[in-house]
């Protein structure tokens, strides 16, 4: 278990009632935190093949550079005015799990990922905005963060440094950050930091899909599931007046067609469940040399003292159907239809993944779920103990 704590002082129904996606706000001595790696430790993890990271230098004129980085690369960097930023570090470290877990007072299936920058006096990636909500948590080190203007689509974007920065920036509000402070900044409000001194900040952010995005991704899916004998007809009608003329009757045969499963709302949230729970890096699920059955995986964790483990890349979330009584369990980006009965036993799964191994060792189990534990592990979702 972790010892991280939130401030017992901080009002979490305040928060989300004055501030959630509504205006920034700084939260100070919101965490007490020890910066879990060194700058060399990051820098470590920036030269490795399977982690997302990016090289900032300067304060104004910044140039970007993607990873991964070759350990001299660092050595040759000035004492001042470059950051350093790691997607994904929770995936790679403990630590950083515990501090995301911190926030599950949102959406656990909403959270995108933690990014942790390191930053030498005078470094930041310059003013932006996001769509998205973020936490921005101070370690060791001090860094200035102003904030600006709610933006969007209108406000001028420039890209020449491979960044999307803000050509105008309107100075509202500003803060100096300690370690252990946190600025909450909502969609689309634009802000910028700057390292006082060496510093080391966590982001993390959650996921916010554009209209757009889930317009693409619902049809994609209908259209994966439609027959090809779906056909438009037209009306019946023996004599028609005009053949340039398309009549009412036609555009309702051809709308039903195609509207049909767009009222299906248990279809949209199998598919929604999916699509949130996507993983964000899938090639880190690396899926066994070869499939076991379920007897073996049993002989494996009670015989061999195995252990199941949650590979940290995956996502779960759930959702029932009350109507129909059905519950849909979503793990990385897949679905397992169950009975509403099961929905205790989802709820405790998903918030403490330790009992997956608890589960399938014990012969009171259901068929239903020690199938959709077997397969989780053929998939990558979940390791065995020798695979961590």
């Amino acid at each position: 278990m972790s010892s991280l704590k939130l401030n017992p002082n901080f009002d979490i129904a305040a928060f989300l009632k004055e501030f959630w996606q509504q205006k920034p706000t700084l939260l100070k001595q919101l965490v007490e935190f020890d910066d879990p790696l060194s700058p060399n430790e990051l820098a470590g993890l920036a030269c490795e093949d399977e982690v997302e990271s990016r090289l900032i230098r300067g304060s104004h004129n910044w140039m970007l550079q993607h990873g991964p980085f070759k350990e001299s690369e660092f050595a040759q960097l000035p004492p001042d005015s470059w950051t350093l930023l790691v997607q994904g570090v929770d995936l790679f470290v403990q630590e950083f799990r515990d501090l995301k877990d911190l926030f599950q007072f949102i959406p656990k299936w909403r959270f995108e990922d933690v990014m942790a920058s390191f930053a030498t006096p005078g470094g930041g990636v310059g003013p932006h905005f996001d769509y998205y909500d973020v936490f921005l948590i101070q370690g060791r080190g001090e860094r200035h963060w102003q904030l600006g203007q709610k933006c969007d689509t209108s406000n001028e974007i420039t890209t020449d440094t491979g960044l999307q920065l803000l050509e105008h920036f309107a100075l509202q509000q500003e803060f100096t950050l300690n370690k252990g402070d946190v600025l909450y900044v909502p969609p689309q409000y634009a802000h910028w930091g700057k390292a006082i001194s060496p510093s080391f900040c966590y982001s993390v952010g959650f996921r916010a899909p554009s209209a757009a995005e889930m317009l693409e991704g619902f049809s994609d899916a209908l259209i994966a599931r439609s027959s090809p004998a779906l056909r438009f007809t037209s009306s019946p009608d023996v004599m028609i007046s005009d053949p340039h003329k398309i009549k009412d009757q036609d555009l309702k045969i051809a709308y039903s067609l195609v509207h049909g499963d767009l009222e299906d709302k248990d279809i949209f949230s199998k598919w929604f469940g999916s699509f949130m729970t996507t993983p964000k890096y899938p090639e880190l699920f690396h899926l066994p040399e070869k499939r076991i059955t379920a007897t073996e995986l049993q002989e494996l964790l009670v015989v061999n003292k195995s252990k199941l483990h949650m590979n940290p890349a995956s996502r779960l979330a759930y959702h029932e159907n009350l109507e129909k009584k059905l519950l849909h369990f979503f793990v990385d980006g897949r679905v397992y239809s169950l009975s509403n009965s099961y929905s205790e036993s989802i709820s405790k799964l998903c918030k403490e993944t330790s009992l997956f191994h608890e589960l399938f060792c014990d012969p009171s189990t259901p068929d239903e779920i020690v199938n959709f534990i077997l397969d989780m592990l053929h998939e990558g979702s979940l390791l065995l103990e020798s695979d961590v």
